[in-house]
């Protein structure tokens, strides 16, 4: 059969949204570990970083 008459079948149209789907389940459990890894990296970044800022204390000279 023609591939274009296949496309507008009704039925063909089904089976698209199916592998799409499936396809698209495959590709988020790919990437889950990759993304989940990269987020908890900046967050643990973001908590380790040190946001205290000591006062400019004048009897030790300025701060560098």
């Amino acid at each position: 059969m023609d591939l274009l008459t296949d496309f507008f079948n009704p039925s063909c149209h089904f089976l698209v949204l199916i592998a799409l789907s499936v396809y698209s389940i495959v590709l988020a459990h790919l990437l889950e570990g990759k993304v989940f890894s990269y987020i908890d990296s900046i967050i643990s970044y973001n908590q380790n970083r040190n946001f205290y800022v000591p006062k400019n204390d004048n009897s030790k000279g300025p701060l560098l």
